[in-house]
């Protein structure tokens, strides 16, 4: 259910991470309900396919909170990429990729429950670009479905 922006919170971060929470649920959902051979499938002119929006996802929440919030280096900051694009493995499952952007999500709302440094920017950009993909994930979602009739 969208978050109501009314509903009591101790924080604007924590009102703006419940959207972030509830748009990359929405993108982990979408994705989820593909069938098996869909999620490797690309059906958008750019080429990528919905597991590698779930793995750029989650390494671009990383660069954001690692980099631009704690300042900390982390292994392979740019693993969601292979030759100047978007790339998964052929050993990357959907449960690993899924069960890393959740992992993702928690990192995030720790981070942001315990930093001083304003989270607004970064809540506000998220969820834009969350939005932004979960739509685009529709547009998969019903490709994908009227392909199958």
């Amino acid at each position: 259910m969208f978050p109501e922006p009314t509903a009591p919170a101790a924080s604007r971060g924590e009102v703006l991470l419940r959207y972030l929470d509830f748009f990359r649920g929405s993108v982990i959902d979408k994705v989820a309900a593909l069938p098996d051979a869909e999620p490797r499938s690309s059906r958008v002119p750019s080429g990528w396919t919905p597991l590698e929006l779930v793995k750029h996802l989650t390494f671009a929440e990383r660069r954001w909170i690692d980099w631009g919030f704690e300042g900390r280096r982390f292994e392979n900051p740019w693993g969601d990429r292979a030759d100047g694009r978007w790339y998964v493995a052929p050993e990357e499952t959907r449960d690993d990729l899924v069960a890393a952007l959740r992992d993702q999500g928690r990192r995030t709302s720790e981070v942001v429950a315990t930093s001083e440094v304003p989270v607004c920017t970064f809540c506000c950009y998220s969820s834009r670009k969350y939005t932004r993909h979960s739509r685009s994930l529709s547009g998969v979602a019903a490709s994908s479905a009227a392909a199958r009739r």
